[in-house]
């Protein structure tokens, strides 16, 4: 016999009917477990039904494949090749030519198998399966003798299972050709599938690609693939990737990125030295140069540095080069003359004024400090009142510009005091308005903007006097208003970018959507304004749920981040977004990373904690929620965190270690949410232990802690303990101390139930019905009536627990309780199931009321009883598993009846295989296959299911089956 391979495929069923559904899985199940007959005849059955199924192709397919796997390999490829000269659902041919390449090769025609392998390659080349079919043209070669075409097919199969290390020399090739575009490719598939030194290389040579190309956005923009620090490569990766910062102007990000390099090198401090040198830390870049020229063992380096101290050592004043340079020359002359006249006329009159001019031109040069002491000598000089005057504003302003807002404020309220009709009131308006601003004192600032937007309409800030008001009421969350401003400055504004970016944010507070990606329009694209852009849109989609959108606009955000505050904010937002799309993998990397370095570290490492216990990594949440502890014991989230280690503990079944981390809760004070949390997560690790009893574990922390409120507690889940385990001796003592250790407790509901049930599991029945009857006094509780019942199913006393039943349906319209009262009087043949089953008729919802008329189709059956089948069969369409696992039973006892019992088995096998769950069904169901299996001769059958479900049968269920099989 020639060995049969068998393809698998997964069935993905969309938009069909629940009937319909059923059908085909039931299919599967029958093929899955090797009766091939019975899933014949249900294909069959299954294309006569639903001639228009969309699943159609797919049940012939399993029929060639039936067909295939019984050696019957010429049927298998007439029904395949017919299959697909028909097909019109493209999902499958791939999976029929594989069909079809094994049947002819297996009926020995080796080129129609070749050629369909052919067809495959052509038509499915990225198809997962692709491999297979170059192995089988590697079998047709090696049967012709062709060991080369063999060896090739095989390296061609080998092709389909992808490395990094394939990649990376693919990678290589392509750049050589200069497919960039492809060698792109690579990069994206290699970095999302692998991890390790190759993809860290394609990393590093993509990089200096781009590096050589001076293409440096693109490096940023692809910053996302990421070198971890203990690589190898990770210093030139951080120094390719610092340099594109630099060049960029994004010098914070340089900066940290280029510290991070370890050890130390002249490389890295030269990079670090020129980024101070950018960022306007001149002495600092200076004295690294000096260093490096003088110490470098890096000649390239050490030269280098020379040209840069030199540079370092120029000093060239800000603004515009030219014409400031000029500007600063020319007064420097004029200061030079004035300072000249101090010298040369001691006694002048006219001394204040010239210590006024020397502080204006120092003021004019932006040399503030020697301005004001020259102004200083001017006031406490003579000198006249519009001199005074602009003496007194220049000095407020130079404290404004210096940001010195304790002496600015005094001095500008002081100017309007003696100048209300002052030449520089405005300004000062305008002035004292941005430092209250700045200071945080909004009400103030509103005060001096509006009186400046009133009364001085012409005032040539106008446009950013209105985006201010716009601001403070942002800050107020007064977004109608703020809108309002934001459009009036932006008539003439010199900024109007800043102001439609603003206009965008206030629209996205408003909920507009759409005028906020209109006022976006007007925003031209530029790395100045991409990371602000870029967060109105991302927080747009974030709102919106489009989580993928919003992930992806962020990350732009912070490829465009210029400092850590920028960089905390957007990475905050997608570890958030990453949170919400359930991507907890995700969320907790980005949230950990933030940890590392924000100033709200401990909720951050709280967040990577629970993203990862959310994600179900509980290792990776148990490291980092003991980090926390370990870091943070003084913190007011102590408990908390205990509490979410606990539970990871719990999620991993380790118990014992739940049990004592809950337990540490107890002992620190809880609040009254982490005490219920933490007692509950004690009592589930102590009933799903199964191999500790926690009974002696219990009593001692109940008597350590000195609480009556929580010893009661821990007492109370050793009752637990001791009902789950049925160690019904211990229940009733430990029940009777509970009630006698807590009086106030004497008609608790919980303890006396377990009492209850422990007598009657102990055959002290009177003692249980005490129980009960003192519970129903104290409770009018249907439920309680329930559990007295079962204590009298105990026994095997059906009538009193009907009779107890009957008292439960007085209290409840609960289904549940009417529908176990109506299959109790079933099983015991109650007179009075007519009028319990016409009561609940009256008040039972849909679902209920369909099951209880299959219940009464039952007692029909037992009793011989005509009823409308079509009820049965309509019912067995039912999307309640319940209502059709009852309904394919009762099919399956009408059809044994009829004596049908192929039809019998069917409907029974269904019920076994579909509906587990339900065990007494299942029982009744395998005693009728079973009986109709015998039946029908298939007595090996019968005693196979017989050994499968005996321990299930009832007594008189298995004592009848024995006597037929065995006899």
């Amino acid at each position: 016999m020639k060995k049969v391979l068998i393809v698998l495929i997964t069935m993905i069923i969309f938009s069909l009917n629940a009937s319909e559904q059923r059908d085909f899985r039931f299919i599967e199940e029958l093929y899955q477990r090797d009766e091939l007959v019975f899933a014949k005849q249900e294909i069959t059955s299954f294309l006569s039904k639903y001639p228009q199924s969309s699943m159609q192709a797919k049940a012939k397919y399993y029929s060639a494949m039936i067909s295939f796997l019984g050696n019957n390999f010429e049927e298998a490829d007439k029904a395949l090749e017919l299959l697909e000269s028909n097909l019109t659902d493209q999902e499958i041919r791939p999976l029929i030519f594989l069909g079809l390449i094994q049947t002819k090769f297996f009926l020995d025609q080796f080129v129609e198998s070749d050629t369909y392998a052919d067809r495959f390659i052509q038509d499915y080349g990225t198809h997962s399966k692709v491999g297979e079919a170059f192995y089988w043209k590697g079998r047709i070669s090696l049967g012709r003798e062709d060991l080369v075409n063999a060896e090739k097919n095989l390296n061609l199969a080998l092709q389909s299972e992808q490395s990094a290390m394939i990649n990376y020399l693919a990678f290589q090739i392509h750049l050589k050709k200069g497919d960039v575009k492809a060698s792109r490719a690579i990069l994206d598939s290699t970095y999302s599938t692998y991890s390790g030194e190759f993809v860290n290389q394609i990393i590093l040579e993509w990089f200096d690609y781009l590096y050589q190309k001076l293409d440096y956005a693109s490096i940023v923009r692809d910053s996302r693939f990421k070198i971890e620090s203990y690589s190898r490569l990770y210093s030139d990766y951080a120094i390719i990737l610092g340099q594109a910062y630099y060049k960029l102007h994004k010098y914070d990000r340089a900066l940290s990125l280029l510290k991070s390099i370890h050890p130390t090198t002249s490389v890295k401090q030269f990079h670090i030295a020129l980024v101070y040198k950018a960022k306007g830390d001149l002495s600092l870049a200076k004295s690294l140069f000096e260093e490096l020229a003088t110490d470098s063992n890096d000649e390239r380096v050490k030269e280098l540095s020379f040209f840069e101290m030199v540079n370092s050592s120029i000093l060239v004043p800000a603004g515009s080069e030219t014409l400031k340079a000029s500007t600063i020359e020319a007064n420097e002359i004029q200061y030079a003359k004035v300072e000249n006249f101090v010298s040369t006329h001691p006694q002048s009159k006219y001394l204040g004024s010239a210590y006024y001019l020397l502080g204006y031109i120092k003021y004019l040069n932006e040399e503030y400090s020697v301005a004001l002491d020259w102004l200083l000598q001017a006031n406490n000089s003579q000198i006249d009142s519009d001199t005074a005057e602009k003496l007194l504003f220049i000095m407020g302003d130079i404290y404004f510009l210096t940001v010195q807002k304790s002496k600015a404020i005094p001095l500008f309220t002081y100017y309007i005091e003696l100048y209300p009709k002052g030449r520089f009131y405005d300004e000062v308006l305008y002035k004292i308005g941005l430092t209250y601003f700045d200071s945080n004192i909004f009400d103030s600032a509103n005060e001096s903007l509006a009186e400046l937007a009133k009364d001085y309409p012409r005032f040539k800030n106008m446009p950013t006097v209105y985006f201010y008001l716009a601001e403070i009421n942002v800050i107020n969350n007064r977004y109608g208003t703020a809108l309002d401003w934001l459009k009036m400055s932006l008539k003439n504004s010199s900024d109007a970018t800043s102001v439609w970016l603003r206009i965008a944010e206030v629209n996205y507070h408003l909920g507009e959507w759409q005028e906020a990606f209109n006022a976006l329009a007007n925003v031209p694209e530029s790395p100045l304004y991409a990371f602000r852009t870029n967060i109105i849109k991302a927080n747009i989609y974030y709102n919106l749920k489009d989580y993928d959108q919003a992930i992806s606009y962020y990350q732009i955000a912070s490829d465009n981040a210029v400092n850590e505050a920028e960089i905390g904010l957007v990475t905050s937002r997608i570890g958030w977004t990453y949170y919400l799309k359930q991507d907890y993998k995700e969320a907790e990397r980005v949230f950990r990373t933030l940890s590392n370095f924000s100033t709200t570290s401990e909720d951050y490492l709280i967040l990577a904690g629970n993203s990862a216990s959310n994600g179900k990594r509980y290792v990776d949440a148990i490291s980092l929620f003991e980090e926390f502890l370990l870091s943070y014991p003084a913190s007011a989230k102590f408990n908390y965190v205990t509490l979410n280690l606990s539970d990871c503990y719990y999620n991993m079944g380790k118990f014992e270690d739940a049990f004592e981390t809950y337990s540490k809760i107890l002992k620190n004070a809880p609040s009254r949410k982490e005490l219920k949390n933490s007692l509950l997560g004690i009592k589930w690790s102590v009933l799903n232990d199964k191999s500790k009893d926690y009974r002696s574990d219990l009593a001692t922390l109940a008597h350590s802690l000195k609480s009556d409120v929580i010893s009661k507690a821990l007492t109370q889940i050793i009752l637990l303990y001791e009902n789950e385990t049925e160690q019904w001796d211990s229940v009733i003592k430990t029940a009777q101390e509970l009630l006698t250790q807590y009086p106030e407790d004497i008609k608790n509901k919980t303890i006396n139930k377990n009492l209850a049930l422990a007598y009657s599991k102990t055959n002290n029945f009177s003692q249980a019905d005490s129980v009960y009857s003192k519970l129903v006094d104290w409770h009018q509780d249907a439920e309680i009536f329930v559990a007295w019942s079962d204590a009298f199913l105990t026994r095997k006393d059906t009538l009193k627990a009907v009779e107890v039943l009957e008292e439960a349906i007085k209290l409840t319209n609960e289904s549940d309780i009417w529908l176990r009262t109506l299959e109790l009087k079933l099983a015991s043949r109650d007179n009075s199931f007519e009028s319990t089953y016409q009561n609940f008729l009256a008040v039972a919802e849909e679902l209920p009321k369909s099951y209880a008329e299959l219940l009464n189709v039952e007692r029909n059956l037992e009793n011989g009883v005509a009823f409308d089948e079509s009820v049965i069969n309509k019912k067995a369409d039912s999307d309640d598993s319940k209502i059709s696992s009852l309904a394919f039973y009762l099919l399956g006892r009408n059809s044994f009846l009829k004596e049908d019992f192929a039809g019998s088995a069917l409907y029974l096998m269904r019920v076994i295989y579909l509906y587990p769950e339900y065990k007494e069904l299942n029982a009744k169901a395998n005693y009728y296959l079973i009986l109709a299996q015998l039946e029908q001769g298939q007595k090996s059958k019968a005693q196979k299911n017989y050994d499968l479900a005996k321990d299930d049968l009832s007594t008189w269920q298995a004592n009848h089956l024995r006597q037929k099989l065995f006899k």
